[in-house]
């Protein structure tokens, strides 16, 4: 029995290696090889040789991968550099069907940093991307968000930077803030607050400095009792000050920016910074306690 079972076993381990070729498998070795040479932040003429050899990668790529292995790479490969550089080719090849590719690899979780220094990014977000950059596209990217939302296991961080896809209905607004509670997403409380529901500031408070980027989106003069109630130096960066300078010209705003203003007495580069957002929003820059006390 245990024979049997090893033989089923190397079948079909031959059977899975044998949909990409070994010369494909070290093009794409190559790949990453050539890729981790050239450095991230700073390419001078000394790299140019690593480039041009990442290229020539990159074209044998192109033209020795068949269909079916480029399709099979993207979704068996544990790479996401390889991922990326094979979603590339498949958006040239007409005869591979990048919908249903899409749909089998929905729940994709991969991610990369799309330059040095930025956040990581879904390589499934860069492939909706792909399918619905065209303008004429819009009933496409509804129906593919649809699917996303149907899909299981729900992928949470594809529907997190789609969001700007996201069609603004009860139907939508009622899925997203209800995920929103459940994964206190932050990224997805900003497509709450972009909707203005007063009903949502509650929610939006309850995220407390993971608020600010919801609050920009939704500036309810509401919200200023709870900025201030956040006024500690350790939260006064420029964020917190950007957001509370938005507020100067509502009366309302007055014990707020005094407040910021004793607060940030020692610091001459944030006090400076917060003077210039003000001015930005075209606001004075004299805040007497008296005058601010009054609601």
């Amino acid at each position: 029995m245990n024979r049997v079972l090893f033989v089923l076993f190397f079948l079909f381990f031959l059977v899975i290696n044998s949909q990409v070729r070994q010369e494909i498998y070290s093009i794409t070795d190559s790949i990453c090889e050539a890729y981790n040479k050239i450095p991230t932040h700073h390419i001078s003429e000394k790299n140019s040789k690593d480039i041009n050899q990442l290229q020539r990668f990159r074209s044998d790529l192109a033209l020795k991968a068949k269909d079916h292995e480029l399709v099979y790479i993207y979704k068996n490969d544990s790479r996401p550099l390889i991922k990326i550089e094979v979603l590339k080719e498949i958006f040239n090849r007409n005869q591979i069907d990048k919908l249903k590719l899409f749909k089998e690899t929905v729940h994709f979780t991969d991610e990369i940093k799309l330059l040095p220094g930025e956040e990581l990014y879904p390589i499934q977000c860069i492939f909706f991307d792909k399918l619905t950059y065209d303008e004429t596209s819009s009933e496409l990217s509804e129906d593919l968000v649809e699917y996303v939302f149907r899909s299981e296991p729900l992928n949470l961080s594809l529907i997190e930077n789609i969001q700007h896809k996201i069609p603004s209905t009860d139907k939508y607004y009622k899925k997203v803030r209800k995920l929103t509670i459940e994964n206190r997403s932050v990224l997805l409380l900003s497509f709450i607050a972009s909707l203005k529901n007063e009903k949502d500031i509650d929610l939006i408070k309850s995220f407390g400095i993971n608020s600010f980027a919801a609050i920009q989106v939704f500036p309810d003069e509401q919200f200023i009792p709870f900025l201030e109630s956040l006024v500690k130096i350790e939260n006064l960066d420029h964020e917190y000050l950007s957001l509370a300078a938005r507020f100067c010209k509502d009366p309302k705003s007055n014990s707020l920016i005094y407040k910021i203003f004793e607060t940030l007495k020692g610091s001459r580069a944030q006090l400076s910074l917060f003077e210039s957002l003000l001015k930005d929003n075209k606001c004075r820059l004299k805040y007497e306690k008296e005058a601010n006390l009054k609601r």
